[in-house]
């Protein structure tokens, strides 16, 4: 759920509306949370909103790149920002869902055919509903 840039992380409760949107309408599926240093508040936030819902999850906090790739290939669907670990998501062929707000997707995006482009209306990322969000994501996933 983060970047290296808290402006072009999309809001915390948009993440939680979602993900239990996610586990209701795919209760056989686990999420994954990839966390750095930095998204520690974030990812503790989550963890804690999941447990008390009963969401199945997987937390990698702090791993090797090599790992982070390995277990992003492994997934149906990769959901992230403008970010390096997106790029490594792209480069695994994982399907990718990517936010983008203020950052200028045409030169920022990885390019790969499987990585669609979710743009922020407005290039505000608090433009983009979870509502909206689950829909690309069902996309993917039906």
């Amino acid at each position: 759920p983060g970047s290296g840039s808290p402006r072009k992380n999309w809001q915390v409760s948009g993440w939680k509306e979602l993900t239990l949107h996610l586990a209701r309408r795919y209760p056989r599926r686990s999420l994954v949370l990839l966390s750095g240093e930095a998204d520690r508040g974030i990812a503790d936030d989550l963890i804690g909103f999941w447990k008390a819902k009963g969401i199945r999850y997987c937390h990698f906090h702090q791993r090797d790149l090599c790992e982070v790739g390995a277990v992003i290939a492994e997934c149906a669907l990769y959901v992230g920002h403008d970010s390096g670990i997106s790029h490594l998501a792209a480069a695994t062929g994982t399907p990718c869902l990517l936010l983008f707000g203020a950052t200028n997707a045409d030169v920022w995006a990885p390019r790969n055919e499987r990585v669609h482009i979710l743009r922020a209306p407005e290039s505000d990322l608090a433009n983009i509903t979870a509502a909206r969000l689950g829909e690309e994501v069902a996309r993917f996933l039906e």
